[in-house]
């Protein structure tokens, strides 16, 4: 009977505190290099969250806004953090009844209590904003074009326009480790492709060594997270099953290792 026992609580106890999944922790170097940066990052489908590298410290920055009676809603995407880690930004989202009416771009202090501020509406399609490496200004997807708002003003310029119809898979943009390019992920139903930008041209070409230099390959999903340094990778991870479970993990680009982060929980991008 005390066996028995002991087997049931142990049950219990694995149903309650799952195994931690994922790749192994980072070494103390990388946990050192990792508690001194951020991480922005979605979660529960709307929200937008904070938290050391190492996982630590974990807040929330902006909170989704639920529908009230008339179905009024407001959700927050794309976060990115600016190459000196102080600010960050992200897409606010503004739905009616779930269609959608607005797309604004939000920038905000990360040390400071202070509201984050909307700085450009649209009408149209925003998304996947990143800040370029002066810190000057924020690139981002808007329908079919990559756009590049000017900070120190209101000016808004077209750097790129995409093929027709791209905007329904291009979803993520980032700064490239020690080059002045930016990397795009463009997602088809089947596979997913790298695109590289650059940002003083507005050329935009095939890019395949995306795994030579310790980048995220195309399987692997990058979309939603962010650092304040470039040499880390950082995205969503999930074991598939009768319980799906998310987590947090990254990449070294200087080393390829991977290492996890902080588990998210059952549901995506949710604790």
């Amino acid at each position: 009977m005390g066996a028995c026992a002991a087997c049931i609580a142990l049950i219990g106890c694995c149903c309650v505190y799952p195994l931690r999944k994922g790749p192994p922790p980072p070494s103390q170097e990388v946990r050192d290099a990792l508690s001194r940066q951020w991480i922005v990052y979605e979660r529960n489908l709307g929200s937008i969250a904070l938290c050391r590298g190492d996982g630590t410290g974990s807040r929330y920055l902006l909170r989704r806004q639920r529908p009230d009676p008339s179905g009024a809603e407001v959700r927050y995407a794309s976060p990115s953090i600016s190459p000196d880690g102080t600010r960050f930004s992200c897409i606010r989202i503004s739905e009616a009844s779930g269609s959608v009416q607005s797309y604004s771009l939000v920038v905000g202090d990360l040390g400071k209590r202070s509201s984050p501020r909307i700085v450009l509406d649209s009408p149209r399609r925003m998304f996947s904003p990143i800040w370029s490496q002066d810190g000057n200004a924020i690139l981002f997807f808007e329908g079919e074009e990559v756009r590049r708002f000017d900070l120190s003003g209101t000016e808004v310029s077209t750097l790129a326009v995409l093929p027709k119809g791209t905007d329904r898979w291009v979803w993520s943009m980032r700064r490239r480790p020690n080059r002045k390019t930016v990397l795009m992920t463009q997602d088809t139903l089947r596979t997913s492709d790298f695109l590289e930008l650059d940002p003083e041209t507005g050329a935009v070409i095939p890019c395949h060594d995306t795994g030579i230099d310790g980048h995220p390959s195309a399987e692997e999903e990058f979309w939603g997270v962010h650092s304040s340094d470039e040499r880390f990778w950082f995205w969503c991870g999930k074991e598939e099953g009768l319980n799906t479970q998310y987590w947090l993990q990254g990449r070294d680009t200087r080393t390829g290792a991977l290492f996890y982060v902080r588990m998210l929980g059952w549901a995506p991008y949710a604790e």
